[in-house]
């Protein structure tokens, strides 16, 4: 049996940043990140906002180094998940904001 792998790090893609740095800053200006459908099929489009990542499905398969046959939410993963195993982030201002006697308080 192999052994466990654990991952320990902070990666984020989301409607208001394309990493945890972007977020975090969006976050902290109070940015919504919400706006018209773009890159999703929806019946809804032009009808309700939305909070949706501003990358097309190519983009996010060139930034995640996977195939663009894949989902669009499993692209959004991968590219989470490398920033977290590359700690290509500000992880300690991001902790330090989730964490007591932070931001929050």
């Amino acid at each position: 049996m192999a052994a466990p792998v654990y991952i320990a790090g902070v990666g984020a893609i989301s409607a208001i940043g394309n990493n945890t740095q972007e977020c975090l800053h969006s976050f902290e200006k109070g940015h919504a990140g919400m706006g018209d459908i773009k890159f999703l099929q929806s019946e809804h489009a032009h009808k309700i906002p939305v909070a949706e990542v501003k990358l097309s499905n190519e983009e996010l398969a060139a930034k995640s180094g996977l195939p663009i046959t894949l989902s669009r939410t499993a692209l959004l993963s991968a590219i989470a998940a490398k920033e977290a195993a590359t700690g290509k982030t500000e992880e300690r201002k991001f902790l330090r904001f989730i964490s007591p006697g932070s931001y929050l308080d």
